[in-house]
């Protein structure tokens, strides 16, 4: 079943980073053309978040900064470290507070210097019954596992997660900071949903959720829920939420003794999910408002390294000079 899943990505993934133009960079898959015409600009809550954290110009930690060029995990990345093959202006690193990564030190690992890839963004269609994880012990479709070989792209991070039976929008990215910033409760990103439900949700159930609830011991921020469309046995609904809690809508609405028939994720922060793509498709998404901020800092910190390459490189080649 993996095999097929992977051939069917293989024939309708497209990415074209030249022509971006708008939100989505234009894509041409068969005779069908992905264009800007889902764009929401929506992206005030993200915006004023990022402008008052400053984190983004800080030293971070040596395993941060390997996860976030795409060289191994944070806890792979750490045995790394440990085991001595990474090194930080030619010195051994060790994990602690002694050893941050700031704009022009050089990273080492076995000897070859590490640089932080451009940061990317993609939208994926994901298909039911199918984990965004790596790997599942019971042998199921993993997403993670799948688009890293299609896309070629060792280093893949899911932005927020969909459960097994869930489907729409999933957000990539490259850069592990980035999706941090994104799916962090304190930047209060929008998720909208449409959730085909069986039964109908009533006005009290509407204001329960409006003001936040406590589900064992879980306290859930408030969720507008608006009713698309009802017939006698089920109903249509769009939630918007603000927080993205392990299975949040299922348990709330098992809570109210409501059954999910299904369960879509449409939008998330500024990006809809296009009418035109289809599951299992993938399409590159342009960094949008602040979120800009993120390639500024890559561009930032490519630039202090090379200078501090080229300025040890020269360095060294006047001291052979004089030796001579």
């Amino acid at each position: 079943m993996i095999k097929s899943f992977i051939k069917c990505i293989n024939t309708i993934f497209c990415v074209n980073p030249i022509l971006n133009r708008g939100l989505y960079s234009r894509c041409n898959i068969g005779s069908r053309y992905i264009t800007t015409s889902n764009i929401d600009n929506d992206n005030s809550k993200i915006t004023s978040s990022l402008d008052n954290d400053n984190s983004i110009d800080k030293k971070e930690r040596v395993q941060k900064y390997l996860a976030r060029c795409g060289v191994a995990s944070r806890r792979l990345s750490e045995e790394m470290i440990k085991s001595g093959r990474v090194t930080i202006n030619d010195k051994v690193a060790k994990i602690g507070e002694s050893f941050l990564i700031g704009a022009g030190d050089i990273v080492k690992v076995d000897n070859k210097i590490i640089r932080p890839s451009i940061p990317k963004l993609w939208i994926h269609h994901k298909p039911r019954n199918t984990l965004v994880s790596t790997k599942d012990s019971f042998g199921r479709d993993c997403l993670v596992e799948i688009l890293q070989k299609v896309m070629n792209k060792p280093h893949i991070i899911p932005v927020g997660r969909l459960d097994y039976y869930s489907e729409g929008l999933i957000l990539l990215t490259n850069d592990g900071e980035l999706s941090r910033y994104l799916e962090h409760p304190k930047t209060e990103v929008t998720r909208i949903y449409k959730v085909r439900i069986f039964g109908q949700l009533t006005e009290r159930m509407k204001l329960l959720l409006e003001k936040g609830i406590v589900i064992d011991d879980v306290q859930y921020k408030p969720i507008k829920a608006e009713i698309e469309s009802e017939t006698e046995s089920n109903s249509w609904i769009i939630l918007t939420l603000t927080e993205g809690k392990n299975r949040e809508i299922r348990k709330i609405l098992e809570y109210f003794n409501i059954k999910v028939l299904r369960l879509v994720r449409v939008k998330y922060g500024p990006y809809l999910l296009p009418s035109t793509l289809k599951p299992g498709e993938v399409i590159e998404a342009k960094l949008t408002g602040d979120l800009q901020k993120f390639v500024k800092k890559w561009s930032k910190d490519l630039r202090a390294t090379e200078k501090l390459i080229k300025d040890k490189d020269f360095s060294l080649n006047q001291n052979k000079i004089l030796n001579k």
